[in-house]
């Protein structure tokens, strides 16, 4: 499984002769080996000052170069979650197959830079969600698209066209532009990576099912000028002997970076797939198809590879190793060990010592059906699973000694020369959140979901998080997998959530995607949105001298009262002079949980459910039941109380324990 690979197939280019790339200086052409020529900018080695500058936030794809998706300065734990709640809505209109945004915001200090699936970038206000500046190139891409940040610029690719830019993160003013490739064919689809002076990005197919001679090559570019400093070919033997015919490989995400600045990443499928009326069951392309389907890292310095490890060989199936390896520190056989973790679309999870490349551990996850088939029947479709769309999508996360990741259970029917219908389809697909023991690859728990969660996942203390594409935010209990804590948005969630200090940020834009049982009142109106949870009244990000004593800054509550201060809740006056509350439920928590009534007075309650789950109000003494309320209804009742304390919670097993009680102050 590992191999030190020849040189022969690597191009290493010298700082003044990138003469295969042509660069885009401010608006101006220009070729970029004459932009290399400049005096150069010194740029400091290894990491980038912004990953040690904002190390608290979010300044790369996964949190950190290695690949955690975890939140080190996360205040949200188990004790508090019933307590988050939007704090900004942002409406998101870029419209694509995917939805608006399929990449993973970064947050920098007071700024949250993201890119739309129009190739379009922005920077908001992190404490209001307002925007400081865009970007607009209206370019399509195919995602998962993305930005990174270093030395004062922002880094993205422009995917259709198939080239690079970057911007300043002060302004978004155009600094450099290089297109990486003439073939008409080819594409960017993943966010870059930025370390030690050099930009990694990647080129792909745009179609895996027809582009002939189209194929991955991953590219280190001068991250001052934009030329390309090295470029590797990911597909072996010139695609695998048959380029007329075959394409395929290339990143899908940005690597991780180890502290020798070795990079890992994780390879796109060969294809064509699963197979042509000339050439059936990809016989255009025999053998393992090296280095499809593959994870595997790269010495920079060399260009050249260290180790790979194939995942899946001669794949017919499009089930890409897309996920670049995740580095963990564990003891392995009681030897402290750095072990790089793979995953991906074929859904095996791979355990490989980092060192040396050789394999660990390498466990199966999910449903595993007809997908180690080698040729398929030319007179009917086979149900496969994991299918084109399931198994690991979305980036893994990592805390402690384990590894999670959410998984996709849906199938794909194919036969010989094609795919075609079958009895599963995308609204009964299902998922799991999964956690395994980095050092043994044993499975700890799985988790059932009723959709396909493909908001990724990300830890925060004894918490992880994910969301599908049914509109719900939810967050699992690390150690047992139990579900805690869910919120419904009116959109499906197609994009990696992040979490910063006690801000968990969300983009939603996938169409609601589910069987019918699930929305008994009809799918919500689409509403596609990037939503910012804090942590109840006092919470969220604050930057320090926003504002002076005494002075008050507009507030997105101050226009919805929804978002409004929940322990501020006070009756107010009906048009028949009843005092009126409305307490909204959520899941799982009450909106509101420090209530305010006069005492010795008639005041009318209503219980508003805008939940998925069942909830209801209940006080013991004197004893006071909304009675069970069902996902988007109401109840009203009415209550008379003398002065005193009185705590309400929800009855139904498990919520309140959950947190979900408050107190009612009556005086």
């Amino acid at each position: 499984m590992s191999i030190l690979n020849e040189l022969s197939r690597r191009k290493f280019v010298g700082t003044a002769a990138a003469v295969s790339a042509v660069g885009f200086t401010r608006g101006e052409i220009a070729l970029a080996q004459d932009a290399a020529e400049a005096t150069p900018i010194p740029l400091p080695a290894g990491p980038i000052p912004e990953v040690a500058d904002y190390s608290d936030d979010w300044p790369v794809a996964y949190q950190n170069l290695l690949g955690h998706r975890r939140a080190p300065s996360s205040t949200i734990d188990s004790t508090n979650v019933d307590q988050l709640g939007p704090a900004w809505q942002v409406k998101l209109t870029t419209e694509s197959g995917f939805g608006p945004i399929t990449g993973t915001p970064l947050v920098a200090g007071d700024t949250i830079y993201w890119q739309d699936m129009r190739s379009n970038f922005y920077a908001y206000d992190r404490a209001t969600g307002e925007e400081k500046w865009s970007k607009t190139y209206d370019i399509g891409s195919g995602g998962p698209n993305g930005v990174a940040i270093g030395y004062d610029m922002v880094f993205g690719s422009l995917g259709q066209t198939c080239e690079m830019v970057a911007l300043s993160m002060e302004t978004g003013d155009e600094i450099w532009r290089v297109r990486l490739t003439n073939n008409p064919e080819d594409a960017i689809r993943m966010a870059p990576t930025v370390h030690d002076g050099w930009v990694y990005v990647s080129v792909v197919p745009q179609s895996t099912r027809g582009n002939w001679g189209s194929r991955g090559i991953l590219h280190a570019l001068d991250a001052r000028e934009g030329y390309t400093v090295w470029s590797y070919d990911l597909a072996a033997d010139n695609l695998w002997g048959n380029a007329r015919q075959n394409m395929g490989a290339g990143l899908w995400y940005p690597p991780t970076i180890d502290e020798n600045n070795n990079i890992y990443f994780g390879n796109g499928n060969a294809a064509p797939w699963p197979g042509t009326e000339e050439f059936p069951s990809a016989s255009s392309r025999p053998g393992e198809n090296l280095y499809a389907n593959t994870m595997m890292s790269i010495d920079p310095t060399t260009a050249s590879v260290r180790w790979h490890v194939l995942a899946k060989p001669f794949d017919l199936f499009d089930l890409d190793y897309q996920q670049a390896p995740l580095l963990a520190d564990v003891e392995v056989n009681g030897v402290p060990t750095r072990v790089a973790i793979g995953s991906g679309k074929s859904a095996d999870i791979i355990g490989v010592n980092a060192e040396t490349g050789n394999v660990l551990w390498w466990t199966k996850v999910g449903i595993h059906q007809n997908d180690e088939l080698q040729e398929l029947p030319s007179d009917r479709y086979v149900e496969v699973y994991p299918g084109a769309l399931g198994g690991v999508e979305t980036p893994p996360a990592y805390a402690d000694g384990v590894f999670y990741l959410t998984l996709n259970n849906h199938p794909t029917y194919h036969g010989a020369t094609g795919t075609g219908q079958g009895e599963r389809t995308m609204e009964m697909a299902w998922g799991q959140v999964v956690a395994i023991d980095a050092a043994t690859g044993v499975i700890l728990w799985e988790s059932d979901v009723p959709t396909m969660p493909l908001g990724s996942i990300v830890v925060a203390n004894d918490l992880v998080f994910t969301g599908g594409i049914d509109g719900v935010v939810r967050a699992f209990e690390r150690t047992t997998g139990e579900e805690v804590w869910n919120y419904r948005l009116n959109a499906g969630i197609n994009a990696p959530m992040i979490i910063v200090g006690d801000e968990l940020i969300v983009s939603a834009g996938y169409p609601v995607t589910g069987t019918p049982d699930r929305f008994p009142d009809g799918k919500p109106e689409q509403k596609n949105e990037m939503v910012s949870f804090q942590l109840g009244p006092g919470g969220g990000y604050k930057p320090e001298a926003k504002a002076s004593a005494g002075q008050a800054t507009a507030s997105p509550a101050a226009e919805n009262p929804a978002l409004a201060d929940p322990s501020a809740a006070t009756p107010t006056v009906g048009q028949h002079g009843d005092l009126e509350l409305t307490v909204d439920a959520v899941d799982i928590g009450f909106t509101q949980t420090e209530l305010s009534v006069p005492a010795n007075t008639d005041v009318k309650f209503t219980l508003k459910n805008t939940g998925v789950l069942q909830h209801d109000f209940v006080i013991d003494d004197p004893k006071v039941s909304s009675g069970i309320v069902d996902g988007g209804e109401s109840a009203t009742f009415t209550v008379n109380f003398p002065a005193g304390d009185y705590v309400f919670y929800c009855s139904v097993p498990g919520h309140r324990e959950a947190g979900m009680q408050g107190t009612v102050t009556v005086k």
